[in-house]
């Protein structure tokens, strides 16, 4: 089995002035490979969410980020034909946001609170209040230059009933699709978007910087 480690950190400078925070993330991917081997040719390196000023983030709700596409997506490189799958563990379980929605526009996406398997964590900050959520979304998948959708697969098995393309953290994969049954190749392909949300300015204290990471491994599963 070969494993993405997927790690997202970031600083929040919690100044009581105009600059809130000066986010980044920064994803990085080491793999180890059991036959058919799979070698990852292109993985994502960070994202800059810039600085953000406290009078953007609501005092009592959620505020979501612009979406930030990682450049390049991932390529995975297998020396057989094979199906393969991406399955996410989150190393922050515990920590994620209860409230707010995640959103995409393209393809038009939205992950509510009630959907847990689709939320990330961020880390708490020193009061035990979650600081945020993050969640990745796949698009343009293509398998061996020929366009794939983007399915999930529970248990080795294709689940014809859930088609949203975004990382999951209760052991479903996401699976590159063809003709509604998992894609047999040898290059695979995908784009991926970050979504983040942070927590409500009221759970989040000011005058100090607050430091947050996110982190989820991602594992490439046969299928």
């Amino acid at each position: 089995m070969s494993k993405i480690a997927m790690i997202i950190t970031a600083i929040l400078a919690g100044i009581t002035s105009s600059a809130f925070a000066s986010s980044q993330i920064q994803v990085s991917f080491t793999a180890e490979v059991d036959p058919p081997p799979c070698h990852i040719l292109q993985s994502p390196s960070t994202l800059d969410f810039g600085n953000i000023n406290r009078n953007q983030l609501a005092a009592k709700t959620s505020t979501q980020l612009p979406v930030k596409s990682f450049v390049g997506g991932i390529t995975i490189q297998c020396e057989a034909k094979t199906s393969i799958g991406l399955r996410a563990v989150d190393n922050s379980g515990g920590s994620t946001l209860a409230i707010g929605n995640l959103s995409w526009s393209s393809p038009s996406v939205n992950v509510t609170p009630t959907q847990t398997d689709q939320r990330f964590g961020l880390g708490m900050t020193s009061g035990g209040k979650a600081i945020g959520v993050w969640n990745v979304l796949f698009h343009s998948a293509q398998v061996d230059g020929v366009p794939a959708q983007i399915g999930i697969a529970n248990n080795g098995m294709l689940d014809l009933n859930d088609t949203v393309p975004t990382m999951r953290n209760n052991g479903k994969a996401s699976s590159w699709v063809q003709n509604s049954a998992f894609a047999l190749g040898e290059l695979f392909t995908v784009q991926a978007d970050a979504a983040v949300a942070l927590a409500p300015l009221e759970d989040l204290p000011s005058g100090s910087k607050i430091s947050f990471a996110g982190s989820a491994t991602l594992e490439i599963v046969y299928l």
